[in-house]
């Protein structure tokens, strides 16, 4: 029994310095380094329809133990607007035992513009037969594409029953923080006015303080209520009260006249900017 109990303490002595070893080795080995993110320049300038290629340009990760690392990185995050078309834009890189380390630095998207509306019809309803002016406006971002989602009608003085000229403002914005706003006229005529439909290119456009602009580039046919093209020759155009060189929204006024006595009206929403 004496030799019995001898032996165990030795195997129990043994197991013990053989722990020892395993963990003053696992001390010894394992590696308690971080990687590192390094960059050619603190800020970058990038298309909007930007590639991960685009974005890491510049960017270079080392580690004590992996060494060259760079093909490791990821674009993490990127932040709501700091300015205008500026965010912040954070990387991380991971080394093979897990590591990771993170980098920041400022990002310029050099084509961006605030998000635009658009319309696929003229803001224009007949008397007493309702509508809803949401349906025909539209929004659209460089960098997150379809925002109609966003819209929201802020207000409106619009009466679907009184033909009159009326106005509504609407406002959304993208996921950067850039929330932009406009004020549209809305026009309801009585149905005696409203008997040609006049088929607009474009019902809303942007322009350029100075840019030019010829109504008559938007004209794609006069149609009847039972589809019949008449043309757009029979059209008037008034853009009178449109100043391309003053910021603001304008409208051009076109106007059909049949030789049988039925008319029809429809408008182009301009910007200015």
């Amino acid at each position: 029994m004496r030799y019995i109990r001898l032996a165990v303490i030795l195997v129990f002595l043994v197991g013990l310095g053989i722990k020892g070893t395993a963990e003053v080795r696992s001390r010894f080995f394992t590696d308690h380094s971080y990687p590192v993110i390094t960059s050619t320049s603190e800020t970058i300038s990038v298309p909007c329809a930007y590639s991960d290629e685009e974005l890491l340009a510049g960017l270079s990760a080392t580690d004590e133990k992996d060494g060259d690392i760079t093909a490791n990185i990821l674009v993490g995050e990127i932040s709501r607007f700091k300015e205008i078309g500026t965010s912040e834009v954070t990387y991380v890189v991971f080394d093979s035992d897990g590591h990771s380390s993170t980098y920041s630095r400022q990002v310029t998207f050099s084509d961006y513009q605030s998000p635009r509306f658009s319309l696929d019809s003229a803001l224009v309803f007949r008397e007493g037969e309702g509508g809803d002016v949401m349906e025909s406006i539209h929004g659209s971002d460089l960098l997150d594409g379809d925002i109609s989602g966003t819209l929201s009608l802020d207000s409106s003085d619009v009466n679907y029953q009184i033909s009159g000229d009326y106005a509504i403002t609407v406002s959304m914005y993208n996921s950067y923080g850039d929330e932009v706003e406009i004020t549209l006229p809305v026009h309801v005529l009585a149905a005696a006015d409203q008997q040609l439909d006049i088929a607009l290119s474009s019902y809303l456009v942007y322009l350029s303080a100075g840019e030019s602009l010829n109504p008559r580039d938007y004209l794609e046919d006069v149609l009847t209520s039972s589809g019949e093209s008449l043309g757009t020759g029979i059209v008037s155009v008034d853009s009178s009260g449109l100043d391309t060189s003053t910021p603001g929204v304008y409208q051009v006024a076109y106007t059909a006249s049949s030789r049988d006595g039925r008319t029809g009206h429809s408008w182009l929403t301009v910007v200015v900017e």
